[in-house]
Parts: structure tokens; C-alpha cells; sequence
């Protein structure tokens, strides 16, 4: 199952991190299972045990492996939101990244929609009605500013992933909205962006509180291609 490692310029530590984590995510080591014992590791790997240690903590602080006291290295449930937000910080550094979201949220939302159309509960769809009501609010009123509406509309999209029932989608939609913060309140200060903002949403919430996935599909669809326009042209 692993290999020995060797150290060069890179210690062995980091050696044996990359092997576990490979097989974790390839699947060859699944969550719930039990590494062999940091005796046992250190003769697989050929290294001390101080250098399995060093590498469990490293692993077990990212959220890949847990030490259970007296019983063991076990493999932990990947968390989705925990490993995009790793990637944050990389994600978004040019326009084509932050296009390339858009774009990913168009794959990601649009189905989101067609299932809180089928999934919403009434609490749900009171939810997205405040959110709306507070954006629409805010414009009428001239005091949305980026931040203000922005915060609207992220809870908007955010009750609509949790209303899909998937707790994966709710976690990689509340990581990529994280991920867009600034960018949300830069393009929603452009001209007419925050009046289209409220509109796409009440459509969307039409389509969501009529129960009809195909239409709630269409007008995500068309809210996000708004907003990918946007982007395009700055």
C-alpha cells in the first residue's frame, strides 16, 4: 500500500503527506478506515516515527485524517467547503477566474433552482421572500450599496441552496460566495446592476413558489447570464 521514502530537498514528512492524501482522495483509503499504527507506518514508509507523527498532524489539521485517543488513525470525511476555501485564495487572482466562476455557478445554481422548486418548504420560500422584500427595499430606497445588497442577495442564494436538501451543494455554494465577496460588491454598483439583481430574483422565487422546476432553471439561468455580461465587458 505505501512506499518508502527517500528524503532529497523535500523532507520526509512532506513525502508521506502527499502519499496518504493522494490515496485518500483517490479513493484507496476511505473515510472510517484505519491507518496502521505509527510503528507500523514508520516501517511501511521506512522512517522514523517522529516523521509519521509530523505528517499525521499535518494531515489530521487539514481535515484528512483524525487521531481518536487509544483507538487509532482513522481517514475523516472529506469537507468540501473546508477544501475550496484552501483553494481561495488562488481561485479568483484575474478577471477570466472570476468569469470562470460565474460560469461555474451557472452549472451549479441552475439545477439548484429546479430542485428548491421541487424541495422548498414553506419556511423556505418565507425566507427567500424576506431576503427579496430587504433587496428590493434597499433599492427602492437608494441605500443599497454594494455591501448592503450584497449581504441581501448572498442570503437569498444561500436559503435557496439549503432549500435544494443537498448539504454538499449548500457547503460549495456558501464557499464560492465566500470566495466572491469583493467581487459581488464591485459588479452590483454598476449601472442598472441592482435593479436587474432584484428582479432576476423575483422570478426566480415566481418560478421556486409555483413549483415549476423548468421555469425556476430558466430564470437562474437568466440571472446569472446577467451577471456573466457584466463581467465580460469590465
Amino acid at each position: 500500500m505505501f512506499k518508502p521514502v527517500t528524503e532529497n530537498n523535500q523532507c520526509l514528512s512532506d513525502k508521506i503527506v502527499e502519499q496518504i492524501k493522494e490515496m485518500i482522495i483517490s479513493g484507496k483509503l476511505k473515510p472510517g478506515d484505519k491507518l496502521p499504527s505509527e510503528s507500523e507506518l514508520g516501517d511501511l514508509f521506512n522512517v522514523s516515527r517522529t516523521s509519521i507523527r509530523e505528517a499525521v498532524k499535518i494531515l489530521s489539521g487539514v481535515g484528512f485524517l483524525k487521531i481518536r485517543r487509544g483507538l487509532g488513525i482513522f481517514v475523516e470525511e472529506l469537507d468540501v467547503s473546508y477544501l475550496i476555501n484552501q483553494l481561495s485564495p488562488i481561485l479568483v487572482q484575474r478577471e477570466d477566474d472570476l468569469l470562470d466562476i460565474v460560469r461555474v455557478r451557472k452549472l451549479l445554481e441552475t439545477h439548484a433552482a429546479a430542485w428548491a422548486a421541487e424541495n422548498a418548504t414553506p419556511s423556505d420560500i418565507s425566507e427567500m421572500e424576506a431576503a427579496v422584500a430587504k433587496s428590493n427595499d434597499l433599492v427602492q430606497s437608494g441605500l443599497a450599496d454594494g455591501i448592503s445588497l450584497s449581504e441581501a442577495n448572498l442570503k437569498f442564494h444561500m436559503i435557496l441552496a439549503k432549500s435544494t436538501g443537498s448539504k454538499v451543494l449548500y457547503r460549495i455554494m456558501q464557499s464560492l460566495w465566500d470566495i466572491l465577496a469583493q467581487a459581488r460588491q464591485v459588479t452590483v454598483e454598476l449601472p442598472g446592476r441592482k435593479e436587474h439583481s432584484v428582479e432576476g430574483h423575483k422570478k426566480i422565487l415566481e418560478a421556486i413558489m409555483s413549483r415549476n422546476p423548468e421555469i425556476a432553471q430558466q430564470a437562474m439561468l437568466c440571472h446569472l447570464e446577467a451577471i456573466e455580461a457584466v463581467v465580460t465587458k469590465k
